[in-house]
């Protein structure tokens, strides 16, 4: 079994912080892990489980995504207020996870939610933390709508409302994410 969840988190500039944001990562996931394989003695966890492999976010890119403005000068699409605190450059915290058996999906599970609770605590109280959370990378707990804007997500809602009034792909969808 496996599990995905991701985080962006802006780049500080300064090495020392980083390096010591990436040190309270490490020991974060080391410490997770470790109660993870206590509370379930005798089920083997994967040791290659990588909890917190982090990649930087070209400028470049973050560029290329920026709002384009179309020619009769309106916005292709709102730019949230939400999507301020991810300008610059960003880490990607992506914790991929796997497991030998369903008896230890609540436990992972939970482990890994904590994780980027503490992943995301730490970036907050540095002034580094992104409230967007891009939602083919988003677990099951995680709030991909928050990042989008209140506007953007009512905009959303309406959208579902005037294509599916009678909610069919609403009830369909296996997914974990529903408007």
């Amino acid at each position: 079994l496996d599990s995905q969840l991701h985080l962006f988190s802006k780049l500080d500039q300064s090495i020392a912080t980083q390096r010591q944001l990436f040190r309270k990562v490490k020991k974060a996931s080391k410490s997770i892990n470790n109660s993870t394989k206590r509370k379930k003695k005798g089920v083997k966890v994967d040791p290659n489980t990588k909890f917190a492999t982090i990649s930087n976010i070209r400028q470049s890119q973050i560029e290329a995504g920026e709002v384009k403005v179309d020619t009769d000068g309106s916005s292709a699409s709102d730019y949230p207020s939400e999507a301020e605190s991810c300008i610059g450059p960003l880490i990607h915290i992506h914790t991929p996870t796997s497991w030998e058996t369903s008896e230890l999906d609540c436990i992972i599970e939970s482990s890994i939610a904590k994780l980027i609770g503490q992943i995301n605590q730490l970036a907050e109280e540095r002034g580094l933390a992104c409230k967007f959370t891009y939602m083919n990378y988003a677990g099951k707990n995680q709030d991909v709508y928050g990042g989008y804007g209140a506007g953007n997500h009512e905009r959303l809602r309406g959208v579902a409302e005037a294509y599916d009034p009678e909610m069919v792909l609403k009830h369909l969808w296996k997914g974990y994410f529903k408007v």
